[in-house]
Formats: C-alpha cells, sequence, structure tokens
C-alpha cells in the first residue's frame, strides 16, 4: 500500500503526462491506497477510483470528487467541506466525524443528506451522522429522548431527527444494497 502526502505526487506517480485542467479524460486508481491525513485541497479526483482508500483525516476541503468511486472508503475525520461529491458512490463508506459542511452531494448515491434550518443529517446504509454525531443505524434505532438529551441533542428536535431517519432508512432500503441517488433538500417533503 502507498502512502502519498500530496496531490501533485499522487498524479505525477500515476501519470506524469496529466492534464489538470481536463476533468474529465482521466482517472486515477487509488483503491486501497493508504491517504490518511493527506493535504488533497482542491484536488481533482472527478471519477477517480478511492474504494477502500484510507482518506480518515485526509483534508479533501474544495477537492472535485464529481463521480467518484468511494465505495468503502474510510474517511472518518476528514474535512471534506465546499467538496464537489455530486454523482459520488459513497455505498459503504466510513464517514464518521467527517465535516461534511457546504459539501455538494447531489445525486450522490449510498447516502441520504436532510438538511433543515436546524441541523444536518447524513444517512447511509449502516451508519448515520446527525450534527457531529455518527452511530450506527441501529443505535440510532434504539435511541431513546433521554439518552439523546445526554448527547446534547435538544429535546425539541429529536422527535424531528427520529421522523427523518425513518423516511431515509425507507428511501434507502427500497433503493437496495448499493443505493441509489437521493436527496432530500426540504424536509418537508417526507410530510
Amino acid at each position: 500500500m502507498k502512502t502519498y502526502k500530496k496531490t501533485k505526487e499522487i498524479i505525477l506517480k500515476l501519470n506524469p503526462n496529466i492534464s489538470m485542467p481536463d476533468k474529465w479524460k482521466w482517472r486515477i486508481n487509488l483503491s486501497g491506497a493508504n491517504l490518511s491525513g493527506a493535504d488533497l485541497r482542491g484536488a481533482n479526483l472527478g471519477g477517480a477510483d478511492l474504494s477502500a482508500a484510507n482518506l480518515g483525516g485526509a483534508d479533501l476541503s474544495a477537492a472535485y470528487l464529481i463521480g467518484a468511486n468511494l465505495i468503502g472508503a474510510y474517511l472518518s475525520e476528514a474535512n471534506l467541506g465546499e467538496a464537489d461529491l455530486r454523482g459520488a458512490n459513497l455505498g459503504g463508506a466510513n464517514l464518521g466525524e467527517a465535516d461534511l459542511r457546504g459539501a455538494n452531494l447531489g445525486g450522490a448515491v449510498g447516502i441520504v443528506v436532510i438538511q433543515s434550518e436546524c441541523f444536518t443529517m447524513y444517512i447511509q446504509a449502516d451508519t448515520t451522522t446527525i450534527g457531529c454525531k455518527t452511530k450506527t443505524n441501529e443505535e440510532w434505532l434504539k435511541l431513546d429522548i433521554e439518552t439523546a438529551v445526554k448527547m446534547g441533542i435538544k429535546r425539541e428536535h429529536f422527535e424531528a431527527y427520529h421522523a427523518f431517519f425513518k423516511a431515509a432508512m425507507l428511501i434507502l432500503n427500497s433503493a437496495g444494497i448499493e443505493g441509489r441517488p437521493s436527496r432530500i433538500d426540504n424536509p418537508d417533503q417526507l410530510c
């Protein structure tokens, strides 16, 4: 497993003749690569195969990840703020404590995003992140209001979280194991 720390190193080691401005004609295969803690700010990784890659703690802020394959990628504590993940496949990706603020997840596969004035939920087939708290979906389903309050979840938000969570799980389950593009920009759509 190779470890890369900078975007230019990745690109030059894989293809020294690559044309950086051309966002659609090249694909990078980093499947299973160890990119833990890598500085990939603004990286052009559109269509890249990052399946099962270790991107834990990596800085992918403002990265271009349109259509990237992130199936099974480890993205725990990664900074994906303002990243463009349109059409990316996040099926089975570990997004525990990842920063997704401002990320564009339109059409992303394997994730449902619910945004409201009070909270944002990132719901996957196995795990869900509400605010900055990530738990397995089984744990979220078993959560009671007293435990939620101890976790710092406002009592008045708990019922909304649970309702949106259950609705999103229905969407993911109806899509099958791999999921399908799903995005809920207006939680009122679920009422």
